[in-house]
């Protein structure tokens, strides 16, 4: 007897790809399995041709019209790669059902482009996303049966915007495995060790964190920033210097093997302009007890209450923002409270309860 819970999580991404949306993919369909479903992973392989945003959405419904007595009932689709099908399904009747599972809602992220310093964005929106890209996700949303966004306010944004969907876009954030604090407080001693997660991308701003950085090292002697995902020489060209003493780039870290990092450095610094879901990194600092410093994008303060669970700062004064942090390190029991109360708050964001909210928009009436 075919099951009645199958579903496939298809991105026109590397097989290999450790990111966010891999990320995001794999602990949705580890949760659903758990829960019974049959899930499935479909990626572009070794990427080449599948990996283009028109070739993947073909090849997704060739596998599909292929897959027989396999056929999913759902298809959970990174931005346009269920277009196709979504088209096939309509037009055919096949009984399939598909979600646009958006990453970062890319008019939404355009549009905060377009707000930001010319100077400081790259890489920027082509012509070919706004003319091509930007239509077909539109459409995709017109034809989806659900739409998952991963933050509570880009839900709200994209209902707003298309109030005739409103009613198929529900929230599904990032989830997250909590552990036990590796650590504890004690203000200067040890030395105060920071995290920084990201590229030198404009939306992940980290140049702005070595330069809020710099600045505190003034007042904090010793103080040390690791910058996991940008090169030394990336870095440079961003922030228009050379690094200071104290900063030392990484350029990549498996996911697998962070924890080392979260567990060396009690605190965090993310000053993101934009993200489009809740930011992966911080929620696993927070699983692990860092505390926390974050700009004040919607995507973190639904996660950040300052001063309870973290720190939510200017992202636009490094002198303001440095007095912040380094007032912060001052105060020992703050900063225990605080690593017992972001911990708290990850132990509720498992990828188990992310599925459930997943399964409940899938399956609303089981």
């Amino acid at each position: 007897m075919r099951h009645s819970r199958v579903v496939w999580f298809a991105a026109a991404i590397p097989r290999d790809s450790r990111g966010g949306v891999s990320r995001s993919m794999d602990g949705l369909c580890a949760g659903l399995t758990a829960n019974g479903a049959v899930c499935r992973i479909v990626n572009s392989g070794e990427a080449g041709l599948l990996g283009n945003y028109l070739v993947f959405p073909l090849w997704l419904a060739l596998r599909y019209v292929f897959a027989f007595g396999n056929r999913p009932q759902w298809i959970v689709a990174r931005s346009t790669d269920g277009i196709v099908v979504a088209v096939l399904s309509h037009l055919f009747r096949l009984g399939l059902k598909t979600v646009l599972h958006s990453h970062g809602w890319e008019e939404k992220a355009y549009q905060a482009e377009r707000e930001a310093d010319a100077a400081v964005v790259s890489p920027k929106t082509t012509w070919k996303a706004r003319v091509f890209r930007f239509p077909l996700l539109r459409a995709t949303l017109a034809l989806c049966d659900t739409c998952i966004c991963g933050t509570i306010e880009e839900a709200r944004w994209v209902k707003n915007r298309y109030p005739k969907v409103a009613a198929r876009v529900v929230c599904v954030p990032n989830g997250v495995t909590a552990a036990a604090p590796s650590h504890r407080f004690s203000g200067f001693d040890p030395t105060p060790r920071f995290l920084a997660v990201g590229n030198t991308t404009w939306k992940k701003n980290i140049g702005y964190a070595v330069a809020v950085f710099r600045v505190m090292q003034k007042s904090v002697s010793g103080a040390q920033l690791f910058v996991i995902g940008s090169s030394s020489r990336e870095l440079s060209l961003v922030t228009n210097d050379s690094l200071p003493s104290g900063v030392t780039a990484i350029a990549s870290e498996p996911p697998e093997t962070m924890s080392k990092w979260f567990a060396h450095c009690p605190f965090f610094i993310t000053m993101s302009r934009y993200e489009g879901g809740r930011s992966l990194a911080m929620l696993e600092a927070m699983a692990q007890g860092c505390v926390v410093f974050t700009s004040a994008i919607p995507s973190a303060t639904e996660c950040i209450k300052n001063a309870v669970n973290g720190f939510v700062v200017s992202g636009i004064n490094p002198e303001r923002d440095a007095e912040t942090i380094v007032g912060v390190l001052r105060d020992q029991e703050m900063c225990e409270q605080v690593s017992l109360r972001a911990l708290r708050f990850a132990k509720r964001q498992s990828w188990e309860r992310q599925a459930r909210r997943l399964e409940r928009a899938l399956w609303p009436h089981c």
